[in-house]
């Protein structure tokens, strides 16, 4: 009796549950297509070219998503209206990354050549500026 239930109920259990979660999907991209394309834009935020696919499938629904501005893109992309999208500016990562991590390095390296230059630790941000970064 096992043996038969575990051909047949198993797979059917599982594909109904799938189903179910198909129509929820289908149901959000219908009537709520901003908001399900700026989370699936979100969660694929790391894939360029998962990005570039769905831009173009949000382009086929006829949503806008306008590119970056810093005063209304959040971290994330979010639905500004029902037909514009707010890109996300973390999928920027390559110049966050380079911005948050390269030149804080940088940054360590040249403090690190101006102390042993001047032989005396850096106790405040007035002494960095009396001697004068060039970057």
């Amino acid at each position: 009796m096992i043996e038969k239930f575990a051909q047949y109920g198993f797979n059917k259990s599982h594909s109904t549950a799938y189903a179910y979660v198909a129509y929820q999907t289908a149901w959000l991209k219908t009537y709520y297509p901003a908001e399900f394309m700026s989370a699936n834009l979100t969660s694929e935020m790391s894939n360029i070219d998962r990005i570039v696919i769905l831009i173009n499938e949000c382009r086929k629904l006829k949503i806008d998503v306008n590119p970056p501005d810093v005063n209304i893109s959040d971290i994330n992309f979010r639905p500004v209206d029902k037909k514009t999208i707010s890109f996300g500016l973390n999928a920027l990562l390559f110049i966050f990354s380079f911005i948050f991590y390269i030149l804080p390095l940088l940054l360590i390296l040249q403090l690190h050549c101006l102390y042993c230059k001047s032989g005396h630790p850096f106790l405040q941000v007035l002494h960095l500026l009396q001697l004068g970064i060039d970057f």
